[in-house]
């Protein structure tokens, strides 16, 4: 006997699941300034190497470290994932494997292009991807983050905006125009899907 798993109810895609406040949001931002939060060079993956690509990905960025401090941003990530799990997903998911960053994109050129979340190494494990928007629309101009589902479409989100999607879903943040766009990503990982 062949029991079918669940299908899926609506579409399998981008879904707001909640707000940081503008407390919150400046908060994350402050901790650039921390050095336990190291700055690092923003890579992709190309021909199975992982390299600095500024056409393809040109963006200040900071790994938030795992310290005492940053638990409670672990705690509201890892339990905003699990409700856009239960409520839209349903995949198999375990929690955060790779840390948090924090993303810095600059006028003129700050941009990443077209790309998904899915790849190799710890990334093969990814399920749910997550972006905060931390900088106020109108703060900024450009940045537009656009996915591709059946044709692409431009998302304008407001700082805080919590933001999940399936990690295999291709995105991009079109170049910024004026000032800079702060936000935060996350990965949701698990088995790998099969």
């Amino acid at each position: 006997m062949i029991i079918p798993p669940r299908m899926a109810s609506g579409e399998l895609g981008v879904t707001c699941i909640d707000m940081l406040t503008h407390s919150d949001c400046h908060k994350i931002i402050d901790m650039h300034t921390d050095e336990l939060n190291p700055r690092c060079d923003a890579r992709v993956t190309s021909d199975g190497d992982n390299v600095v690509d500024i056409k393809t990905r040109h963006v200040e960025q900071w790994i938030i470290s795992d310290t005492p401090e940053n638990k409670w941003l672990d705690i509201k990530l890892c339990t905003l994932a699990r409700k856009a799990n239960e409520d839209f997903f349903h995949f198999d998911i375990c929690g955060l494997i790779e840390r948090p960053v924090l993303l810095k994109y600059t006028a003129p050129s700050g941009h990443y292009q077209w790309h998904t979340d899915l790849g190799h190494g710890d990334a093969s494990n990814r399920k749910i991807s997550i972006v905060i928007p931390l900088s106020r629309l109108g703060d900024y101009e450009g940045g537009e983050l656009c996915f591709f589902s059946t044709g692409a479409t431009e998302h304008p989100i407001d700082a805080g905006e919590v933001i999940c999607f399936p990690s295999f879903i291709p995105h991009r943040v079109k170049p910024v125009t004026r000032n800079h766009r702060w936000s935060l990503v996350a990965w949701i990982s698990g088995s790998s899907f099969r």
